[in-house]
């Protein structure tokens, strides 16, 4: 039908199928398929079933409640800000299957409830980027969102007042809490990006880069420094050797501290003489997390 529809399915698996405006469409408690239209549709998915959900070319909104599980299907279409809302308690843990967000650009925990997502690599295709938004939890509604997984794709992830854990991927994430937002039991493993560190740093925070011990280069987006007035400093100490003093008055700095046990180097791993070639190939594969230390 022409102009905007509000169609509703029943307790059957229903067939819902929008036409040229901008859309209701209501699934039932069965498994529902639902097909939207080009401009921004509306469906409402909270009835639970397995459902398969495709919205069109506009901007959907894909409202799931409590009833979300990993054998929904949403693909938001060519949209830009495709979002699917959750507003139920999933504390006890949510895996995402690899259909549950394909085309998807925001999910969207809303408040009076707590969550616990983890999604896998397919959640968020190659170079695109999944903003996970729990940014008006109240306090109580704890947050969890585990995207260790991703390999390709980013995330952008907004705390509320509860607790929030946050667990980003492979690439540059960004982490946000605002005034009031972060708080001691709050927590943020970046992974592998550098970015990951600076979106998470307090205003006025700073960067200290100290050796290079990967060979990896980082990507750095100087625009990222502006928003919190954080800063980034390179420290190696082999340029330093050729500025004359620069060493010596380090070493008067440093050494005291040593001395008096206030600064204690970090020993990842102590190996006996007769076993120094394995202590050269650990530095070589660049396995080490502190000093490798060759005892007589």
């Amino acid at each position: 039908m022409a102009g905007d529809d509000f169609l509703s399915g029943l307790d059957g698996n229903d067939f819902l199928l929008g036409d040229d405006g901008k859309d209701i469409l209501n699934g039932g408690a069965g498994n529902d398929t639902i097909n939207g239209t080009p401009l921004d549709d509306f469906f409402n998915l909270s009835q639970g079933g397995n459902d398969t959900v495709t919205g069109g070319a506009g901007n959907d909104a894909f409202m799931f409640g409590a009833a979300f599980t990993a054998f929904d299907s949403v693909d938001g279409g060519p949209g830009t800000n495709d979002q699917v809302g959750l507003q139920g308690d999933y504390s006890g843990g949510l895996t995402l299957g690899a259909s549950s967000l394909v085309n998807v650009e925001v999910l969207a925990v809303l408040p009076g409830f707590s969550y616990n997502i983890t999604s896998i690599d397919a959640n968020v295709a190659t170079g695109q980027e999944l903003s996970v938004f729990g940014g008006n939890l109240l306090a109580g509604n704890n947050f969890t969102f585990n995207g260790s997984a991703e390999t390709n794709g980013r995330f952008r992830m907004f705390g509320g007042l509860g607790t929030d854990s946050f667990t980003g991927g492979a690439q540059e994430d960004g982490f946000y809490f605002g005034p009031g937002k972060w708080g001691a039991g709050d927590s943020v493993t970046g992974g592998g990006g550098f970015q990951d560190r600076l979106s998470a740093m307090n205003a006025l925070g700073r960067v200290l880069v100290i050796g290079n011990a990967s060979r990896e280069a980082a990507n750095l987006n100087p625009n990222s420094l502006m928003k919190n007035n954080v800063s980034v400093t390179g420290v190696w100490l082999t340029p330093l050797m050729s500025v004359p003093g620069a060493m010596q008055a380090a070493t008067a700095f440093i050494y005291p501290l040593l001395t008096s046990g206030a600064v204690k180097p970090q020993v990842g791993q102590v190996f006996k003489l007769e076993d120094a070639g394995k202590a050269f190939e650990l530095m070589f594969s660049r396995g080490s997390t502190g000093k490798v230390i060759i005892e007589p």
